[in-house]
């Protein structure tokens, strides 16, 4: 699910400067305990009988603007809110409700417009909650650089608030200041470190940082010391908790750690290692997780990691205490939890207490041997026979995809609110099949979009299938450990699943049918078990802005690659020598940084990419309506609605074909859109 911004559900105070009010403060506080306590008729009653006595009264309209919009009467919400306003005494906070009713309905330019009425009423700066709703309006018309600006105020008034980092990081995931202010600057070093709340896309905020830094210092070979400590504090916070994909930042990286390699591997004592070297080591170890050891390394290295190797060993064969600096910086460069001296070890420390594993050697080593222990005991809802299906099974058995740590903790919505949500500016009316939904996430990979999909759809149950059991145990392990209780895990073929009985309500497929032998084939299946008038969300490949992918899968055949770690270096290390130079720029993708990343993007077993014509009639011919894109940023939009203003609601996929030919990229990540069966 998309993530969102919290300013339309963050709470208001309803009864601030209500001490004004002489004459009503004791029925306002009265008010306030009866709307809280839910008793919403006795609300009604009182409000009436405050208007009786005064007709121009703010308050009551205020009230019962609020008691409409938990209803979700919002017409009747609006009009009590503007009737607040108009009222008397005059308050900020009708102002403030109607800009996050209008907010909650995607009406962004009349929230701005409140807003100005407001700051033409009382002139001055926002409140907190003002500059969220402020951001969000304005992401919503477009305006990225103003909905940043309007989040870093929110963070000046408020800098420990985590809606307000939230609402920042999600800005974040839709631009990159080519100047950053200082404000800017501590947002992004607050972000980085709150390892709660960075996401895979807010962390290249803080890695453009720490590139620029670099490219500061104006040296073809940089040293790690010349950076500010600052910096250096930023970087170790990315690499403990995501990964760099930036290749400036990365050739730093990869020198310095064949430096703490050899200063680690020559001193036994650890003479030289100092605590924040140390740090870096384990950033480093958890970096190379993540990013599946994807950096080569020299034969010295080699050689100085088989004495590391040995000497880890050893000491975990004599009982004895291993040194941290040892096994983060062995880490680093192999993989732990396929050591096998090392995996008793952790294993025997988890089972005497799982409390006492260190949460670096959780993540390296425990948490892979949870996942083999689960892996066998899902249960299978179908049989896997087809031969496309089982290469695409192999392929993520070997390379489960993503590897993610952190999901954004969204608000339970109704699942027809949220589908409202991103599908705007289409406001066609939907009805639910359901009031408690049964969702089914078919390719699920390692469980960030079901995790998601459980945590932000309001009383549902989910099911994810995927192919490849280790992914499947990646995702249940996750699931557990962020305490997910409506989700359940198996492993299917899409292909079989109209064998089975069981229907849904909501079917989410991301990225997925154009892996199968015939998308089509895939589409039929997944509609067999939704129900008739259900939701579908597919992900799909976009021929016109895959043509660079296309030249790379066409290269790599060519030249043979293999697709296992080694061909991935080697198609890597073979691009970043120049061998490459007419397929396109790949080192701006983050999929170039990480092993089963890169695998996914251009070294697939099998792919299928689309146009939107096709897609177009293949929705006709089942029987699908399409109701609209849900992962485009508001720019797109508005670009978009100013070329083609004849398609208000942006569902024209005609026209969306010829805007994508002007504009090749604005698909690059998949067509990703909403429909619904007749």
């Amino acid at each position: 699910m998309t993530p969102q911004t919290t300013a339309a559900t963050a709470p208001s105070n309803l009864f601030d400067g209500l001490e004004e009010m002489d004459s009503d403060a004791a029925e306002a506080m009265l008010l306030s305990e009866d709307l809280e306590a839910g008793r919403l008729d006795v609300v009604r009653t009182r409000c009436a009988q405050i208007l009786e006595r005064n007709p121009n009264a703010s308050l009551p309209h205020r009230v019962l603007g609020v008691v409409a919009a938990r209803a979700g009467d919002a017409a009747e919400a609006e009009r009590r809110f503007e009737a607040a306003i108009a009222g008397v005494p005059a308050h900020r906070e009708p102002y403030e409700n109607l800009a996050r009713l209008l907010v909650g309905r995607a009406r962004f330019e009349e929230a701005l417009d409140a807003l100005a009425r407001l700051a033409g009423a009382f002139p001055g700066p926002l409140t907190f909650a003002e500059a969220q709703i402020a951001a969000e309006a304005r992401l919503g018309v477009g305006d990225v650089e103003g909905a940043l600006e309007a989040t870093l105020d929110a963070l000046d008034l408020e800098p420990e608030s985590e809606s307000a980092l939230r609402s920042f990081g999600f800005v974040l995931d839709r631009t990159t200041a080519t100047q950053p202010s200082e404000r800017y600057r501590r947002a992004v070093y607050k972000l980085a470190t709150h390892r709660e709340l960075l996401s895979r896309s807010d962390h290249m905020a803080a890695c453009f940082l720490v590139a620029q830094a670099i490219q500061d210092l104006g040296e073809e070979q940089p040293r790690y010391s010349d950076l500010s400590p600052e910096i250096r504090e930023l970087l170790r916070a990315v690499l403990f908790n995501r990964f760099v994909p930036v290749l400036s930042v990365e050739k730093l990286l990869i020198g310095l750690r064949a430096q703490i390699l050899k200063k680690v591997a020559g001193s036994e004592t650890g003479e030289g290692v100092s605590e924040e070297l140390l740090d870096l080591a384990e950033a480093m170890a958890r970096h190379s997780y993540t990013t599946e050891y994807l950096w080569e390394e020299t034969a010295e290295e080699t050689a100085q990691l088989e004495i590391l190797r040995g000497r880890v060993e050893a000491r975990l064969a004599e009982g004895a205490p291993v040194a941290a600096r040892d096994l983060f910086t062995l880490g680093a460069y192999r993989d732990l939890s396929k050591i096998d001296a090392v995996r008793a070890w952790v294993a025997a420390l988890a089972e005497q207490d799982p409390h006492s594993v260190d949460p670096t050697l959780e993540l390296l080593v425990f948490n892979p041997i949870a996942e083999a222990m689960i892996a066998p005991a899902l249960p299978a809802v179908t049989e896997i026979e087809d031969g496309v299906s089982s290469a695409v099974r192999a392929q993520y058995e070997a390379n489960p995809y993503p590897r993610w740590r952190i999901v954004r903790q969204s608000h339970p919505t109704p699942y027809l609110d949220h589908i409202r949500s991103v599908i705007q500016p289409n406001r066609t009316a939907l009805s639910p099949t359901s009031d408690a939904p049964k969702v089914l996430i078919a390719g699920c990979g390692t469980g960030q979009h079901p995790i998601s999909a459980a945590r932000g759809y309001r009383d549902s149950t989910v099911l994810a299938v995927d192919l490849s059991r280790a992914s499947l145990a990646y995702a249940a392990r996750q699931a557990i450990a962020l305490g997910v209780g409506n989700i359940r895990f198996a492993q299917a073929d899409i292909l079989k699943l109209p064998e089975t009985d069981v229907r849904f309500d909501v079917v989410e497929a991301g990225g997925v049918i154009h892996h199968m032998r015939d998308p089509e084939e895939g589409l039929r299946a997944l509609l067999s078990v939704l129900k008739s008038g259900g939701y579908l969300k597919l992900g799909l490949y976009s021929r016109i802005a895959r043509r660079d992918v296309s030249r790379a899968r066409a290269f790599i055949a060519e030249r043979g690659y293999a697709s296992d770690l080694e061909g991935i270096r080697a198609f890597r290390r073979d691009y970043l020598a120049g061998a490459m130079d007419e397929i396109g720029d790949f080192t701006a993708s983050r999929d170039f940084y990480h092993t089963s990343d890169l695998r996914d993007l251009v070294f697939h077993v099998q792919e299928h990419q689309l146009t939107l014509p096709e897609i177009a009639g293949m929705l006709q011919r089942n029987g699908l309506t399409f109701l609209g894109f849900s992962d485009l940023s508001p720019s797109v939009r508005a670009s978009y609605a100013e070329e083609t203003p004849d398609d208000e609601r942006q569902t024209d996929l005609a026209a969306w074909h010829a805007f994508e030919e002007r504009h090749p990229r604005t698909f690059v990540a998949m067509y990703q859109f909403w429909s619904r069966k007749a």
